[in-house]
């Protein structure tokens, strides 16, 4: 029973400052009947300050991306302009795209995404909600839970929760960490253990609450603007342009996008007229080039830069005298 003692005496010692630590944002309502209060509290809080929307968004987004490439993210999710953050150093890039409205830190050596949260935040590369995430639903002792989730390193606990913490879940914000946990806190016959449920980057005092269901309508969703191209006249009317879609036959058509530049997109179109090729770059107006074909490989003839693409089924490759043209991403479209 010792044990069983010493965890009740650290829990009843915390609800002694559980008064003092009632701060702006978890304020009571006295005037209102008490069932009225727990009535209101029992169903998911007004999230007034985007918590819940942040909370939510911020784990599908990691379920999405992190440990994945930060150059293949960008480039099939177009990402859009980047701002690098303060905090980037010499071993992490801290960077928001604000297309998304999300912060992204990534290893610079080797470009993986090892956080994402939703919104600016300068400060990812300190958080460490995240990485406590990796201990979710882990029964721990007493002992092994302090030392992975340690006041000493995160700063003396802020009791959220309005009940004592007595084998019942319990909510904590650790102020030099700024993060909340949800724990369940066990005391029994066998001992002392703790249940990490949940943590969210922040002061989220209703964290409890918030179910984390649905977390799919939160990722971003690959671009599917460019699966059909509409032309506008300046390309359906062009003479040369009619003449050559109405005589030949069409062998695909692919959209064409700078990685970093989007004025530089571009679609571009196949075609077979009997035994010759032709290539369309369309972009305001259409620009037609003679293709000499071996095998693979669709080489621009008159072309000063050696210019030539290869075509396996829909896999279309650009490149140039100096190899492979790498700073565009490729879609089959038709």
């Amino acid at each position: 029973m010792k044990k069983i003692i010493s965890g009740i005496t650290i829990i009843s010692f915390s609800l002694l400052t559980l008064s003092c630590n009632n701060k702006k944002g978890t304020s009571t309502t006295s005037s209102i009947p008490k069932s009225k209060v727990e009535n209101i509290e029992s169903i998911e809080q007004i999230d007034t300050t985007g918590q819940k929307k942040r909370y939510l968004r911020t784990l599908s987004l990691r379920n999405q991306f992190c440990g994945k490439n930060i150059t293949k993210i960008r480039s099939k999710y177009d990402f859009g302009n980047v701002e690098t953050l303060t905090n980037t150093d010499a071993s992490f890039w801290v960077t928001y795209f604000k297309k998304y409205d999300i912060t992204v830190l990534v290893k610079k050596q080797n470009d993986k995404i090892l956080n994402v949260i939703d919104g600016k935040y300068p400060n990812l590369v300190f958080d460490s909600s995240y990485d406590l995430s990796k201990i979710i639903n882990k029964e721990l002792s007493f002992e092994d839970y302090t030392k992975s989730i340690s006041s000493l390193r995160f700063g003396s606990i802020e009791k959220l929760s309005k009940i004592v913490c007595i084998n019942k879940d319990c909510i904590e914000y650790f102020p030099k960490g700024d993060f909340t946990t949800v724990s369940y806190k066990k005391f029994d016959d066998k001992g002392d253990f703790v249940t990490l449920k949940k943590i969210a980057q922040g002061r989220v005092p209703y964290l409890d609450s918030y179910e984390t269901k649905n977390l799919k309508k939160f990722e971003i969703k690959i671009p599917t603007s460019n699966a059909k191209p509409m032309y506008p006249s300046t390309v359906t009317e062009d003479k040369e342009y009619k003449k050559l879609v109405s005589s030949s036959k069409k062998l695909g058509v692919w959209y064409i996008e700078h990685k970093n530049v989007k004025s530089m997109n571009w679609h571009y179109e196949i075609y077979k007229k009997g035994s010759k090729y032709y290539g369309v770059m369309i972009t305001k107006s259409p620009s037609i080039e003679t293709l000499k074909k071996n095998g693979e490989i669709y080489k621009i003839l008159n072309n000063k830069h050696g210019e030539y693409y290869k075509l396996k089924g829909s896999k279309f490759k650009m490149y140039d005298s100096s190899g492979e043209i790498t700073d565009y991403k490729i879609t089959f479209l038709d």
